[in-house]
């Protein structure tokens, strides 16, 4: 749901914004039986991935997918996360240029049920929803919560070495960081969950959208 803000006269102050008068919905919810693992209820990520004049709203519903909608409503694309298993939930959206070409990519992680071993993947994709890396997460553990990282992944240069790190916080396995080679920090749209450590969807009071970000492709 996309609503106008208190601005103008406020006659319009939580109306739905054009576009958005018949709401955008997921398929079917994944059921499980239990409390175990825990739904996720993502944020979603508000964030400009095609370089047009609006920024683009990609989501991670219940339904097994990941979904990415125009600033008016209109699916662009959407990506099936389950990898066949019945029960399966992802994580919210992190966005970053992971390679230099100007054009962001989309990181998530997946989670699932507590006895699933393999339920854990980090997966990043393209900003047109393009699978680029499907990773299982290594040695996975036992946990009665979830098998998997239910959290956002976070992107940043840990080491000062000029090139990042993806931070992964699993259900039962403690953090995995992945190195990723030939990056750099010029372009971190959505770094960490809700966009940022105030969790806003704002880095150091701006609107993230870097201009270094514009080659997309």
């Amino acid at each position: 749901m996309v609503l106008e803000g208190n601005y103008g006269d406020g006659s319009r102050s939580a109306m739905r914004k054009p576009g958005w008068e018949r709401l955008p919905r997921g398929g079917r919810p994944i059921e499980v039986e239990g409390w175990y693992p825990p739904k996720g209820i993502p944020a979603a990520t508000t964030v400009n991935i095609q370089g047009d004049d609006s920024p683009e709203i990609v989501v991670s519903l219940n339904d097994g997918f990941i979904h990415a909608y125009s600033a008016t409503g209109r699916e662009i694309w959407r990506f099936n996360y389950t990898h066949g298993k019945p029960v399966m939930y992802a994580s919210e959206v992190t966005v970053a240029d992971l390679n230099q070409d100007g054009s962001p990519e989309l990181l998530f992680t997946t989670y699932g049920a507590p006895e699933v071993r393999d339920s854990g993947y980090l997966v990043i994709l393209a900003a047109d929803g393009a699978l680029l890396h499907d990773i299982p997460l290594p040695n996975p553990g036992y946990n009665g919560n979830g098998n998997g990282a239910p959290a956002a992944p976070a992107v940043g240069d840990l080491d000062g070495d000029g090139a990042l790190e993806i931070f992964v916080q699993t259900f039962e396995h403690g953090m995995d960081i992945f190195t990723v080679p030939g990056s750099a920090a010029n372009c971190l749209l959505w770094t960490t969950a809700r966009g940022g450590p105030l969790r806003m969807g704002r880095t150091n009071g701006q609107i993230i959208n870097p201009a270094s970000c514009k080659v997309w492709k």
